[in-house]
């Protein structure tokens, strides 16, 4: 361990504050995205679906028309002021229940504004890569780390809002998430970052000219065409088959086990997969492998195989041996991502000129929203139609369908220098 790259990226305090800040402001977004689906599910059942749907719209919208407009300002003015913005739409739905019964409609008020907050964030935290990884050998290690952040929230996040849910009330994991927010700024304000010039007000390319660029860009590139493909194709299954499909599954059949029922199961069963994501994220950012196209869709292998293997164990383990072994197929199912993931980054960016990395970026950030969002609006009548378990059991087979194509096509990637 003393050679992993977290070791040493770590050790350089800008990083690390930086590091602090994003790992506070995922984990209160894990907490208030719980809290929110919970929430919903409880008002509208199979309805829910249209918090990930606008979700997901407003970050297509944001991620294509915001480009021009936050390159005005400094990364670290734009990280601060929409982490200030984030608290206040964290906490709406609280404040409007001084007033108001608690509605689907003030849901997703919050969710609108935390989701341009977003779109608006993570540009600016992109730009501010290259000038703290300081040497270019560093940037896939700091890349690593910040997805690190994200995928330790998935394991944090879950165990925490089971432990808040036995004394906390749900609605106030959206107070918890406003002060991650707070904190989170606070942390970014500490940052040596380079007080670079804003860019011009002027874009001399339309918004449909800027998202075409990223497509240019891998006109040449056919491997990273194949990769953006499986990529937002699973994003499509990922999005009902685990993030929508786990909580409805515990609502539908009143899954218990370990103590653990309601919120409190879900949580377990997000946990138990965010545990498997992290650890591999750790992993994965220290390996380079042999095979490249066969360890990346590998990875999509085993995340669809035991996602799909989650509602089967509910049918068939008996008793109190039932949530431990859906918690284990999660956790096994969390390990895929990381083994595309990282190895896709990489792959990118050492095969994709410098000048037109941003372009891919944008193109791909667009495709994940646009899969996501076509996952929610397909979600409520396939749960209504056929119920959560064999939802999730045929996005599992999809996922594992679509990596067992990528090994087929692209199992000897050429392995980055």
């Amino acid at each position: 361990m003393a050679s992993h790259p977290f070791i040493d990226l770590l050790a350089d305090r800008k990083i690390r504050y930086l590091w602090i800040g994003e790992c506070l402001s995922a984990l209160g977004n894990q907490l208030s995205g719980m809290a929110l689906i919970w929430l919903a599910v409880g008002l509208a059942g199979s309805g829910a679906a249209l918090l990930t749907t606008v979700s997901n719209a407003v970050l297509l919208a944001v991620s294509l028309l915001s480009g021009a407009f936050v390159d005005r300002y400094r990364p670290k003015t734009v990280m601060i002021a929409t982490d200030i913005v984030s608290a206040f739409f964290a906490v709406l739905p609280l404040l409007l229940a001084v007033f108001f019964p608690i509605s689907l409609v003030s849901l997703v008020l919050s969710i609108v504004g935390l989701s341009a907050c977003s779109a608006l964030f993570q540009p600016a935290l992109q730009s501010s890569v290259p000038s703290l990884a300081v040497t270019t050998g560093r940037i896939q290690g700091l890349n690593g780390l910040l997805d690190a952040t994200y995928r330790l929230s998935r394991l944090g996040g879950p165990f925490l809002a089971g432990i808040l849910s036995l004394f906390l009330p749900t609605l106030h994991f959206l107070t918890a998430n406003a002060l991650s927010f707070l904190v989170s700024a606070a942390a970014i304000a500490q940052l040596n970052l380079p007080a670079e010039a804003p860019q011009p007000k002027r874009d001399s390319h339309s918004i449909w000219a800027r998202l075409l660029l990223g497509v240019h860009a891998t006109a040449e590139h056919g491997e990273i065409r194949r990769m953006l493909l499986a990529n937002t194709l699973i994003l499509m299954a990922w999005m009902p088959g685990l993030i929508l499909g786990m909580p409805l599954l515990v609502a539908e059949t009143g899954l218990t086990g370990l103590g653990l029922g309601g919120l409190s199961a879900v949580a377990a069963l997000m946990g138990a997969y965010g545990a498997g994501d992290f650890l591999s994220n750790v992993l994965v950012s220290a390996h380079k492998p042999k095979r490249t196209g066969l360890f990346m869709f590998g990875g999509y292998i085993l995340l669809g195989t035991m996602l799909a293997a989650v509602p089967l164990l509910m049918w068939t383990v008996p008793g109190t041996a039932r949530l431990p072994a859906m918690m284990a197929a999660a956790l096994l199912a969390g390990a895929g991502g990381p083994m595309f993931f990282l190895p896709m980054m990489t792959y990118v960016q050492t095969h994709i000129e410098p000048a037109r990395l941003a372009s891919v970026f944008r193109l791909r950030f667009a495709l994940i929203s646009a899969a996501m969002m076509l996952g929610s609006a397909l979600a409520q009548p396939l749960f209504d139609a056929v119920g959560a378990g064999l939802v999730i059991l045929s996005c599992g087979a999809f996922i594992a369908v679509v990596g067992i194509a990528g090994v087929l096509f692209s199992r000897d990637l050429e392995q980055p220098a």
